[in-house]
Parts: structure tokens; C-alpha cells; sequence
């Protein structure tokens, strides 16, 4: 299987800023996509980013922007052991970048399954730490919520 890098593509500032000038209420409609930027600085914001870098992280996250997915589908399409793939899943739940829902199998047993709403990841170099402008659609967001060391704009 080839390997492939997720790569979130690029937002000018001006973008950016026209993207939180232009966000909605928090009602989410399911028929409109809203969305929301977070910012993240300081110290959190570099392991935030050795996160992110990470080309396992990546492939879950680009297998998951497809569409949610149980950890042993993520490990079978990510070509990685279940243990890798858990433990970058328990780093990207501690950074509000992944959340879980529980379905029924059709054998009748539960499963966790993995989302994310993130859809964008910019990187804003500055003279102390990096800061990390994520964007997520609202209405992809099933559970779950950011940590309180990560504020939102």
C-alpha cells in the first residue's frame, strides 16, 4: 500500500480572518455547513504540531476525512498495527482533533467509531512558538469537545 502525507492545504491571513468574520451562530443546521477556527499557542502548540507532523497520525486523519471509521478499519487501511493506531487516536482525542460515537455491527456488537470535522490546518510561524489555526466543519462534529488548554478565536 502506498504511503500518502495529509496535507491541509494553505490559508492566507486574509482568509483566514474573512473564515471567522463569517462564522454562524452555534445552532447547527444539518443542511448548512458552518465553520469554526481554533487557535492554538504556546507550549501546546508545538506538541500539537510533532502531533501533526507524525506520517501515522496523517494517514488516520486523511483515512478519516473520508468518513468515520472503527480503530481495526483504520489499522486495515492505514496499513499500521491496531496499538499505533490507538495511540495516535488517544493523542488526536486529547487535542479535540478526533471524536468517538458508538455504532452497532451488524454481528450485533458494539463499536467505537472515529470522526473528525477538521478540515483545515494552518501554521503560523511567530517569534516565540508556532501558532496552529485549525478549522473544523460544526455540522461533521459528532462528540465530544476541545480541551480547555485549546481557546477558540
Amino acid at each position: 500500500m502506498a504511503s500518502t502525507q495529509y496535507q491541509a492545504p494553505s490559508v492566507s491571513v486574509q482568509e483566514r480572518d474573512r473564515i471567522k468574520n463569517t462564522e454562524q451562530s452555534s445552532h447547527v443546521d444539518t443542511s448548512e455547513t458552518t465553520k469554526r477556527v481554533v487557535s492554538v499557542t504556546g507550549a501546546e502548540s508545538n506538541d500539537l504540531l510533532d502531533l501533526l507532523s507524525d506520517q501515522y497520525t496523517a494517514r488516520i486523519l486523511e483515512a478519516l476525512s473520508v468518513e468515520p471509521r472503527p480503530a481495526r478499519e483504520l489499522a486495515t487501511i492505514c496499513d499500521m498495527s491496531r496499538p499505533t493506531v490507538y495511540r495516535r487516536l488517544d493523542r488526536l482525542q486529547e487535542h479535540g482533533l478526533v471524536s468517538t460515537d458508538d455504532a452497532l455491527d451488524p454481528d450485533g456488537h458494539h463499536r467505537k467509531v472515529f470522526a473528525t470535522a477538521l478540515e483545515q490546518v494552518t501554521i503560523e510561524l511567530t517569534d516565540v512558538d508556532p501558532a496552529i489555526h485549525l478549522v473544523f466543519h460544526d455540522n461533521k462534529r459528532e462528540t465530544g469537545a476541545l480541551p480547555n488548554s485549546i481557546s477558540a478565536d
